[in-house]
């Protein structure tokens, strides 16, 4: 038997091993990556605390956190369960970044268990969120309802009516408005501000991998933005989606509602040609370019948004001075 032989039995092996490894089903059907997003939203409301307060409240961050991920965890498991209810994940082309995990279509899991287990991180998610209503009063209560309700329904209902992409870019914006509140008991506008430049991030993020969806979405009744405007004016809006963030950090900058230091941000505008390079291509190839790119632009420029108020906080003139 050749070496190559053997390797490829080696790897076959391993393959199914993993399969038959319930970890693993459930470390693909948790999407962990995308939980970067919420993560990213928390530390920029907690950043811009320290900023205004160079104070932070440990105890109240790492609950925040862990409610938020609770919830978004919990969107990506209903989400997968729904999904593969509705008949979506049976017809999908599966990507790196659109199509669903596969686990549920390939028997990995039970698509009961995957559901318990969607309703046991919202009901966990909520639990905190209701500590901070008694904490904090009736704002939080609200955003909590607008999150409890836009998870549940989010890919059951949501998605249906058009509304998949408004609900992410909201999200980003009520996490970041919300973190800060909290950690506050004050309502401003700069967090909110803030916030609806990660929202857009992250509806970037979701417009462009429903594109790969677009035939599947329609057959199964979704309406996505790309179903709503048609694949052509769908990929001539992209770039101007792609393009608005870094049009709102600049007009934030000018209006003293985000510090000078976010400019920091524009080192991930190499992505942004990437991507629409990607998108001009009308291939495949080019698209999986595209949704890539897409998500490092944003994770890249959230993570400079957070670093940005941190520097603020602390400029490097008095680091250097200690």
């Amino acid at each position: 038997m050749r070496a190559s032989d053997k390797n490829e039995g080696l790897g076959d092996n391993i393959k199914e091993m993993e399969l038959r490894n319930p970890f693993y089903a459930w470390s693909r059907v948790l999407r962990l990556r995308f939980v970067l997003s919420s993560v990213i939203a928390v530390l920029l409301g907690v950043s811009i605390v320290y900023y205004e307060t160079t104070q932070i409240n440990i105890s109240f961050t790492i609950l925040i956190l862990a409610g938020v991920v609770f919830l978004h965890i919990s969107i990506d498991l209903l989400n997968d369960y729904w999904d593969y209810v509705k008949g979506i994940d049976k017809i999908t082309k599966r990507t790196k970044f659109s199509g669903g995990t596969g686990v549920l279509p390939s028997g990995l899991l039970k698509a009961k268990h995957v559901y318990v287990v969607g309703l046991l991180f919202l009901v966990m998610g909520s639990l905190i969120g209701i500590y901070f209503i008694v904490l904090r009063g009736p704002i939080v209560g609200v955003i909590l309802g607008i999150a409890v309700f836009s998870v549940y329904t989010y890919s059951n209902r949501l998605v249906y009516h058009g509304l998949g992409e408004t609900f992410v870019a909201i999200k980003g914006a009520l996490i970041v408005f919300g973190t800060y509140y909290v950690l506050t008991n004050s309502l401003e506008f700069i967090p909110l501000y803030n916030g609806i430049i990660l929202g857009l991030l992250s509806g970037c993020v979701l417009f462009v991998t429903s594109i790969p969806d677009f035939d599947a979405d329609k057959l199964r009744g979704r309406k996505t933005l790309a179903i709503s405007l048609g694949k052509v004016r769908a990929l001539k809006l992209y770039p101007v989606l792609l393009v608005s963030p870094y049009v709102l950090i600049i007009l934030g900058i000018i209006l003293n509602l985000i510090v000078i230091y976010s400019l920091i941000c524009f080192i991930s505008i190499p992505y942004l040609f990437k991507a629409i390079k990607g998108m001009k291509k009308s291939t495949p190839e080019g698209l999986l370019d595209t949704m890539g790119s897409t998500l490092v632009l944003a994770r890249i420029t959230g993570a400079m948004m957070v670093i940005s108020y941190l520097v603020a906080a602390q400029p490097i003139s008095n680091l250097i001075n200690l």
